[in-house]
């Protein structure tokens, strides 16, 4: 079921009905932050245009859609949605995914977890790019030899918005063997025990922003302190039925 939020149409589901049901496509979730970004990157806009699912990756932006009557069955994230993903098909040898993301072999490590976890080798390539990938046309191109010599047919990418959103949708034609993409942020991280994710509680009473904040306030002061609350201004025209789509794409 899709439901629209200031200029994007969201894909409505469980985490659990979406991992049965999700066979193919770009899935992008999406947060305040992102959202945020969507009012003022049109190239970003376009990349989310091109994703078959958007979904919603906030209990902030859950909590308020309750306010203009049109609920969402649940939260989606990558750093959710992907291990049960793998946990779902740890069995199916059909599936063969690419790790892309992450700083000092991340993506190796956790591949070496998700291989060990599930008994075979689910996980058929990872690499950890340099700082100067998306910009470096000469290193996505050998990324793009990497993943397609791997015989992947999953590749997941933590990178971070915009920029994986946009190495997805730019490169994907180069990937023909690849049916699923999944955006997937700090899930590497997370995975490999190198960041540490908000406690559970945190996470569903919408604090889990607070909780990154209070973990590295040099780096998300601005983000959630300055440029984030400009959502509930975009917001607050769409409730009020103000909002007008800043790209008119």
């Amino acid at each position: 079921m899709i439901k629209k939020l200031l200029n994007i149409d969201f894909y409505d589901a469980t985490i659990d009905s979406f991992i049965e049901d999700y066979s193919s496509g770009v899935i992008f979730p999406l947060n305040v932050d992102t959202m945020v970004l969507l009012q003022k990157d049109q190239d970003f806009y376009r990349a989310c245009l091109a994703a078959e699912y958007k979904v919603v990756d906030s209990q902030v932006i859950i909590a308020a859609a309750k306010l203009s009557g049109c609920p969402f069955k649940g939260k989606i994230s990558g750093s959710d949605f992907f291990p049960k993903f793998c946990e779902h098909h740890r069995r199916n040898g059909a599936f063969r995914i690419f790790l892309l993301g992450g700083m000092n072999d991340v993506a190796s490590k956790v591949q070496n977890i998700l291989n060990c976890e599930a008994g075979r080798k689910l996980v058929v390539g990872a690499h950890s790019p340099s700082n100067r990938f998306g910009d470096d046309e000469k290193e996505n191109m050998s990324v793009v030899q990497m993943i397609n010599a791997s015989g992947a047919n999953v590749l997941a990418i933590g990178l971070g918005a915009p920029k994986q959103e946009k190495w997805i949708v730019r490169y994907r034609p180069e990937l023909p063997a690849v049916t699923m993409f999944i955006a997937v942020g700090a899930t590497l991280d997370f995975i490999a025990g190198t960041q540490k994710r908000a406690p559970v509680w945190m996470q569903k009473a919408a604090l889990e922003w607070l909780f990154r904040l209070a973990s590295n306030p040099k780096r998300f002061f601005r983000r959630y302190l300055l440029r984030d609350l400009s959502f509930f201004f975009y917001y607050g025209q769409f409730l009020m039925g103000k909002y007008k789509n800043p790209f008119h794409v």
